[in-house]
């Protein structure tokens, strides 16, 4: 009976709370979550303060909102069909090349003073198609990365992480738009693009879930 009780006195609940971190792949699919969550904020942010900048018309402004909603609707069951059946980590890492390359291309060009909104709008509709591909196999590797016991903890902290970047992304556009104009905010998003494909680089290939993943992946993120 002495022996029973001892047990869970010596247990630490803080230690189990923190186990998820002992993960290493759950620690780098967390840091590019967060410069992706990041890095999409900011790229949103930019371009709807650009396009107001240009037009000084609600309209176009309101514009955006329609333009990133479109590929939704008729792509989000294709992309859900191929993230079942690729190696996810790529998938990801190929769908964020392409908001890489938009911050680039936004930036080159606003340099240049070349910049116009069907640009600004070509490139908020490539990122909003990248995020329909990405969103389904981001979703499905976590379940892949830690211990099923570890789940919900990894769940929580990375919901936590993602509402983060959520905040600290228009922080930040604004921050480089203050100091070096909207051209550095476009850089700025290009290098937490960096930080986080060269995060996602240090996870093992993913292919299909197992059974347990999907069902994992399907219920929460």
């Amino acid at each position: 009976m002495a022996a029973m009780a001892v047990e869970p006195a010596d247990a630490d609940p803080g230690d189990a709370r923190l186990a998820v971190f002992r993960e290493p792949n759950f620690r780098w699919y967390l840091t590019s979550r967060f410069f992706s969550g990041t890095a999409m904020m900011l790229l949103r942010t930019a371009v709807s303060w650009h396009v107001y900048e240009l037009s000084h018309s609600a309209f176009q402004l309101g514009l955006i909102g329609l333009i990133q909603f479109l590929p939704v609707l008729p792509l989000s069951l294709v992309a859900g069909a191929v993230a079942d059946v690729v190696d996810r980590r790529r998938l990801v890492w190929l769908a964020q090349l392409v908001p890489f390359l938009c911050s680039l291309t936004l930036c080159v060009t606003t340099l240049s003073g070349q910049v116009n909104l069907p640009v600004l709008y070509a490139a908020i509709a490539l990122a909003a198609v990248a995020s329909v591909f990405e969103s389904p196999a981001r979703a499905s590797i976590l379940p892949q990365l830690v211990p099923r016991e570890l789940f919900p903890r990894a769940v929580t902290v990375s919901s936590t992480a993602i509402w983060l970047a959520f905040s600290t992304g228009p922080m930040l556009m604004g921050f480089a738009a203050a100091q070096g104009g909207i051209a550095a905010a476009y850089g700025l998003h290009a290098l937490l693009v960096v930080g986080s494909l060269a995060s996602l680089l240090k996870l093992p290939p993913l292919g299909a879930a197992t059974a347990a993943g999907q069902y994992f992946s399907g219920t929460i993120l």
